[in-house]
């Protein structure tokens, strides 16, 4: 199943996707876990540390969005400020992403990017529509490293309105 994300675009172009829903374990405590199904779903939130546009000339107009445009965005990756996973208390620093959405005609983008987490890191891309000044589509998990090797699933979230991302893996 393909959750549809919407991502939302401001001019600074903060629309990402990087999230993980905490499981409640038997102690009551709240960490990421894998299911015997090997599902994960777990949300975090990311904090931008450097983020470059790089955008084409604008002929007459005044275009939120032109072909060719792309951004850089970089910075690291924090449990929600209530939640503790990975190891490590609410609000603590538990990795770093790095993405670039490329603005590929009018009325579309795409987005390749990855993350760094405790026990391996994950990649994703997606792709989607330009409607009214706003980025929406789908961002998919397309693969991982270590314990994340082979995930596959989806990252909602990442909005001005809903910063936190949340990510539904499946593990293989």
């Amino acid at each position: 199943m393909v959750i549809e994300a919407s991502l939302s675009h401001n001019p600074a172009m903060r629309a990402r996707p990087l999230f993980f829903a905490a499981v409640l374990t038997a102690t009551g405590a709240l960490t990421p876990a894998v299911s015997a199904e090997s599902t994960l779903v777990f949300s975090v939130e990311d904090v931008s540390a450097s983020y470059v546009p790089h955008l084409q000339p604008r002929h007459g107009g005044n275009a939120t969005f032109v072909k060719g445009d792309y951004y850089v965005d970089r910075g690291s990756v924090q449990n929600p400020y209530t939640v503790t996973q990975f190891g490590k208390k609410g609000g603590a620093v538990v990795g770093r992403y790095h993405e670039t959405t490329t603005v590929t005609s009018a009325t579309a983008w795409s987005r390749a990017g990855g993350a760094s987490l405790p026990g391996g890191t994950l990649r994703y891309s997606g792709h989607g529509e330009i409607r009214r000044g706003a980025l929406s589509g789908t961002t998919r998990v397309t693969g991982g490293t270590d314990r994340f090797a082979g995930a596959r699933g989806t990252i909602t979230g990442g909005t001005l309105a809903q910063p936190l991302l949340t990510y539904h893996l499946k593990l293989r």
